[in-house]
């Protein structure tokens, strides 16, 4: 389970059939890439631990999110502090009223600052109760190797197309105009940023430009996000990626470029480290670079 990626119902199932034998982790992460409904996906899992022994009793679908055995902490906030896991640890302290576990589910467990991070690892190491943690995460690498080995780790794979169609189309069909497997590649899979291009209409005309191939207007919408955002940072690099992922692939051969094209295939090369490591680098002349390499391409 340590090493290998997971559907969505996969996942559901394992958690199942472990509570069906009795085994079920004291701790878990679920981590993967923005998008994958890591968060949705723990609280469909909670649902499952809190529900379970009932009966068969019709349970109503948000009956878990009112139960007094289950302690959320949200991503509402930047930092998860010190005080938040005190909090948690008071509260796992009292016994269960409705059901056979107290399940926390703390939403991007990387937001813990290091003192939070210390006195939560406390908690996994002297259990407290039936107490059941499940947390998640788009940074894996951000948590510490000690915490980590706590839990059992959970990779949630990427959306399938057929999975982000029913998904999107459900939640924004009257606003799509273009098809879903354009946004579907534009997001690299992420319904949450899928989600956010079509609502905001600037956005959407990055999505209308790609699947055009007016790549030179496509970079200009690009060009004019703020990198200090992070929903704009997510759709900076997934648009550039794609970019350069394409003209190195093909080589060039789809644009009318110079013919002593060698310097700018390395540029091009360089351009996918910059992106990939964005986070850590001066962002606003990081974007300025790949601009200008993108623009030469066209």
């Amino acid at each position: 389970m340590q090493n290998y990626g997971y559907s969505y119902d996969n996942i559901l199932r394992i958690v199942n059939e472990s509570m069906g034998k009795n085994r079920l982790f004291h701790a878990c992460i679920i981590h993967g890439n923005h998008g994958t409904r890591k968060t949705h996906l723990s609280s469909e899992i909670a649902k499952q631990i809190l529900n379970y022994n009932h009966n068969n009793k019709e349970i109503s679908k948000n009956f878990h999110l009112q139960s007094p055995d289950l302690h959320i902490v949200s991503n509402d906030t930047s930092i998860i502090s010190v005080d938040d896991v005190r909090d948690i640890k008071n509260w796992i302290k009292h016994t269960t009223i409705n059901s056979k576990y107290k399940v926390v589910v703390v939403d991007d467990i990387d937001r813990m600052n290091k003192n939070a991070s210390n006195a939560f690892l406390k908690i996994l190491e002297e259990p407290i109760g039936n107490a059941i943690f499940i947390l998640n995460t788009s940074y894996i690498r951000s948590i510490s190797d000690t915490l980590s080995s706590r839990c059992i780790k959970m990779r949630l794979n990427k959306i399938n197309l057929e999975d982000f169609t029913n998904i999107l189309g459900k939640l924004c069909c009257s606003k799509i105009k273009v098809s879903f497997d354009t946004i579907y590649e534009l997001c690299h899979g992420d319904i949450n940023l899928a989600i956010m291009l079509i609502e905001q209409n600037h956005l959407n005309t990055l999505i209308k430009f790609y699947e055009d191939k007016v790549y030179d207007k496509a970079i200009e919408v690009i060009s004019a996000l703020n990198l200090e955002s992070n929903i704009d940072l997510r759709i900076f690099k997934c648009f550039a990626t794609i970019m350069a992922s394409k003209l190195i692939r093909t080589n060039f051969s789809e644009y009318a470029l110079p013919q002593k094209n060698d310097d700018l295939f390395i540029n091009l090369e360089k351009v996918q480290y910059v992106i990939a490591n964005l986070e850590n680098l001066n962002k606003k002349y990081s974007q300025q670079i790949i601009i200008n390499t993108l623009k030469k391409c066209f």
